[in-house]
């Protein structure tokens, strides 16, 4: 694994080349781990006078990889393209929204074109009530829950509308990260948009909900380093007299412990200059952090642990989950304890609402 780290150190200008040239069976594994972990876009920059010819791997893997490459910047073309539609429509309604990460977050990378794109979610200012009824006016509405309602308004690309952008299972917590969320509304949903026609969020905004986006994902489902690396470019690109406002929220909410866990991880890959750390680094946790990124890659798609059956009842889904979420009691017991409370609360709420 210490390779493709070095590959990934190569890929953000933090080193010139590898100490050996990768024989092929390794650039095929490190091609692979890319794969798992939604990197490959960004991986290829090694491939730009990065290394030098003899470190190449051979003539058709390398046109493996520049295929990949050119189909995630082709992808990213069409989804800068859905976002200002997306808005767009909400424009049109009355509502003021902005795009959450995705392809705003790509706008702080070198090449933004190399991050992978996903899915598109947007926050949607107003009354969960009459968003619904607009969306659902023009278009299927496939699941509402606390935070968000899936949309289908691409047929290659799903659209997420967020009420909230984020949650926590903890109540207390929840209720202060509503807070920050509401402090931000304003400049969020205020400002112009970008040269993509599609309004995106600030840095330092970024900093809080990208750190809790990326806690969400490891305690739901499995966390890859697709979304680390956007830590790493929002760091860069944050305010050094920004960096006790962020510290601020992640006391908070209980996430100094999780912060310091994400600074170790982007040392360890990515090698991140000490100048742009947000806090000191957690090693004790950052391990484990980096252990299940390595395990379960993005979003837990290669997790077995974590494999659903289609035929898996309500119950068993929810024992799953609540195992998994056992893994990390000791590290974040607060929002572990608070899991199957939070799971019953949303159930009786959807079920009240009416929600599919």
């Amino acid at each position: 694994m210490n390779q493709f780290f070095d590959l990934a150190k190569i890929a953000l200008d933090r080193r010139k080349q590898f100490d050996v040239a990768p024989t092929e069976a390794e650039w095929e594994d490190m091609l692979r781990v890319a794969y798992k972990q939604s990197v490959q876009g960004v991986m290829a920059e090694v491939f730009y006078d990065r290394i030098p010819a003899e470190q190449f791997p051979e003539h058709k893997l390398f046109l493996v990889w520049m295929g990949i490459q050119k189909k995630i910047t082709m992808d990213n073309r069409r989804q800068d393209e859905y976002c200002a539609r997306v808005q767009k429509f909400f424009d049109e309604g009355g509502f003021r929204s902005c795009i959450l990460k995705g392809q705003g977050t790509a706008l702080y990378y070198p090449v933004p074109t190399d991050r992978q794109a996903g899915d598109i979610d947007v926050w949607v200012e107003g009354d969960r009530r009459e968003i619904l009824k607009y969306v659902s006016s023009h278009y299927e509405v496939t699941q509402v829950v606390y935070h968000h309602a899936e949309i289908k308004m691409f047929e290659d690309v799903d659209v997420e509308v967020h009420f909230w952008p984020s949650w926590m299972y903890n109540p207390l917590t929840n209720y202060k990260l509503h807070r920050f969320f509401i402090s931000q509304i304003d400049a969020q949903m205020g400002s112009e948009k970008c040269d993509r026609d599609f309004r995106r969020t600030t840095v330092d905004f970024d900093a809080v909900f990208s750190m809790v986006h990326i806690y969400r994902h490891l305690l739901e489902e499995g966390v890859g380093l697709r979304q680390l690396m956007d830590y790493y470019y929002i760091l860069h690109h944050l305010p050094a007299e920004k960096r006790p406002y962020v510290m601020r929220w992640m006391k908070r909410l209980r996430m100094v412990r999780f912060a310091g866990a994400v600074m170790y991880v982007l040392k360890v890959v990515y090698d991140i200059e000490d100048e742009y750390l947000l806090c000191p680094i957690n090693e004790v946790a950052g391990v484990v952090l980096l252990d299940e990124i390595m395990l379960s890659g993005n979003f837990g798609k290669f997790d077995g642990r974590l494999r659903h059956n289609p035929k898996d009842s309500r119950m068993k889904k929810f024992a799953k989950k609540s195992h998994r979420q056992a893994r990390f009691l000791t590290e974040y017991p607060t929002e572990v304890i608070a899991f199957p409370f939070f799971r019953l609360w949303q159930y009786l709420w959807r079920k009240i609402k009416g929600y599919k």
